[in-house]
């Protein structure tokens, strides 16, 4: 119990120590758990810059491979991996490819421009460039059979040192090269050249009795000439250097310290950085620049981390991974808004990856807003011949990215998946649409919806039942045959269905028509489960044949019809009927049936009023004809 505790006071006293030592020398101390970054973000520098949790890009364990030397400009990430193979990483579509591989060749010292990646065959000393958008690589001015190593590449120029120890510069849109630096004698030798907008910058060195180091700045657009940016000797080493805009960052050995240095082109100013840096290391290097950042490699409390200085408000960082090797070889990209992306290689468990960090100039907004589903669902009930259509309106505060319909078909045990398509709106706020497939037996369709957002937000709507009926409406009628002219004709029929009718329609075509018109029929009694419906087709006007059928719709849209019928319209002259009573009286008759016994008034009549005791008779003379009073009156 007593070792116990001790151990426990040890342990206590380490941690609050180390908390100290984190805290008071400014580290940003990434921690994981479960493959979780806790860490959200830094707040440091200028502008300020809000640094963001590291994130792998590669992945050497899944893939048996070791992946280092990265280099970025814009959306894209060169890098090597253990066969010396070029590779290529696509920060939008998060894709990795192959840029460059042969089992004969080994590619080194990848360089990334807008579209295009440049890389060495250092055992043929040829410079390949590789075109992103059309993805084809070809030697660098092939036409000169030169031999080109130390390639470096930047704004549409690649510049490397020939076989004769000179530097040439290529252009990518002429196709054209020349030699841009010569080499003042056999004696010296010109070292990994690196190009800015107007500058090239190497090392230039010799051996022997005359020996130097020297890091040359040489002005390739102005007027031709060099400057000494540093000069090494017998003690000092150059060690790396890399130049951006009006900065260069170099760093020296000497006395077996490794120092790292800004120096400004405008003002010819030099800043001993190690002096500056508040961190304690006798060890930097690999460094990087990109206008106001700089970042190197610092050996500091005995591991590696990476060192990150902006010029613009003389601020120091170090940046590190908490119980694994930290990053090496880090390069620096910024963008038009000032939005920086630093790339590097790390090993960790034996396995080296690609990470980046990006260095943001405003707080990323974290969108944990999932998708709005709003879905009227108008399926209840549905046949056996057509897809149901499922609709629903998805609306997202930053943009919906995928939409999916799930569904389980009848008598079916497991959900299928469709996409559903944007068919009005936009990715804010949208409709869209999708299909379950057509059922081929009643029974029950069960579905849902899910969506998701560029943030990886999901929601999921409610579950929704469609009664799937395979079975129309049954309609049962006795037709009609005989009808007189000026007779209408009323059609009854008795239709029962499983479900429920919708609408009954009587449709006919007229005597003498070319097409049917339709009538919507009354429920006269019953439900609409078993009921019994009624329509009234008009009068025909003249004799023939009328034809008529009866069709009804079921909630399932399952649609049943009778056979078309053929009514024979009559004249009355045929049927020997002279419209009137048994007594010789005209009147107005209806399905066959006097209903008024008053004789009609005409022009063409002569008529007299009588008045006699306490009546009124209204009497009328009519025509000596009898068909022409009957002409008038229809």
């Amino acid at each position: 119990m007593t070792m116990n505790r001790s151990l426990r006071i040890i342990a206590l006293i380490c941690a609050l120590f180390l908390v100290w030592a984190v805290f008071t020398e400014g580290y940003i101390l990434y921690r994981e758990e479960g493959g979780e970054l806790m860490s959200n973000y830094v707040e440091w520098g200028s502008v300020p810059y809000f640094i963001m949790p590291p994130e792998r890009i590669t992945n050497s364990e899944a893939e048996g491979l070791n992946y280092t030397t990265p280099h970025i400009y814009g959306n894209y990430v060169s890098y090597v991996d253990d066969y010396n193979d070029i590779h290529m990483y696509n920060i939008l579509t998060e894709v990795n490819s192959i840029v460059a591989q042969n089992d004969t060749v080994n590619y080194n010292n990848p360089t990334v421009w807008q579209n295009y990646i440049t890389y060495d065959a250092f055992d043929l000393f040829d410079t390949y460039l590789y075109n992103i958008t059309s993805n084809a690589s070809k030697m660098v001015d092939a036409i000169q059979a030169d031999q080109w190593r130390h390639s470096h590449m930047y704004e549409g120029r690649v510049c490397a040192r020939n076989g004769d120890r000179d530097i040439r510069l290529y252009n990518i849109a002429t196709n054209t090269s020349s030699i841009v630096y010569t080499t003042p004698n056999t004696f010296t030798n010109v070292q990994y050249p690196k190009l800015s907008d107007d500058y090239i910058l190497f090392m230039e060195w010799r051996r022997g009795a005359t020996s130097f180091d020297r890091l040359v700045l040489y002005d390739i657009i102005g007027s031709g000439s060099s400057v000494i940016v540093s000069v090494g000797g017998t003690t000092t080493q150059l060690q790396d250097w890399m130049i951006h805009g009006e900065h260069v960052l170099y760093s020296t050995l000497s006395g077996g310290v490794t120092r790292v240095y800004l120096y400004n082109i405008s003002d010819a100013s030099t800043i001993d950085l190690s002096a500056a840096s508040p961190y304690s290391s006798n060890t930097r290097e690999d460094s990087s620049v990109y206008n106001n950042l700089a970042i190197w490699n610092a050996m500091y409390n005995g591991s590696w981390h990476m060192e990150l200085y902006d010029s613009i408000s003389d601020e120091f960082l170090m940046l590190t991974h908490e119980n694994a090797t930290s990053g090496r070889m880090p390069r620096l990209y910024m963008d038009a808004e000032g939005n920086a992306t630093l790339v590097y290689h790390r090993t960790e468990d034996g396995y080296t990856d690609i990470w980046k960090i990006d260095i943001r100039t405003s707080l990323p907004v974290y969108d944990t807003n999932p998708p709005e589903i709003v879905h009227e669902q108008t399926a209840l009930w549905w046949n056996t011949t057509v897809p149901i259509p499922i609709t629903a309106n998805v609306s997202d505060n930053v943009s919906v990215d995928t939409v999916l319909l799930f569904y389980k078909n009848v008598n079916d045990t497991e959900y299928w998946s469709t996409s559903m398509s944007l068919v009005s709106g936009n990715m804010s706020v949208g409709n869209w649409s999708a299909y379950i497939p057509t059922q081929s037996e009643s029974g029950f369709v069960y579905y849902y919806i899910w969506a998701n957002d560029t943030s990886d937000n999901f929601n999921t709507s409610a579950t929704y039942m469609v009664n799937i009926d395979g079975d129309a409406p049954i309609i049962t009628h006795t037709p009609i045959t005989e009808a007189e002219i000026y007779e209408e004709i009323y059609i009854v029929a008795n239709i029962t269905d499983n479900q429920g009718i919708v609408v009954v329609q009587i449709s006919y075509k007229g005597v003498g028509e070319l097409t049917f018109v339709n009538i919507t029929a009354l429920q006269l009694s019953g439900n609409t489960t078993e009921g019994r419906w009624g329509a009234t087709i008009p009068a025909q006007s003249e004799d023939g044949n009328l034809e008529y059928y009866i069709s009804a719709t079921d909630l399932s849209d399952n649609y049943g019809q009778t056979d078309t019928f053929t009514v024979s319209i009559l004249d009355e002259d045929e049927n020997g009927n002279d419209d009137e009573d048994d007594n010789g009286n005209g009147g107005i008759i209806i399905e066959g049936k006097i209903i008024y016994n008053i004789p009609t008034i005409t022009l063409m009549g002569v008529a007299t009023a009588m008045l006699i005791g306490i009546g009124l008779y209204l009497y009328i003379v009519p025509p000596e004809n009898r068909r022409d009073w009957d002409d008038y009156f229809w």
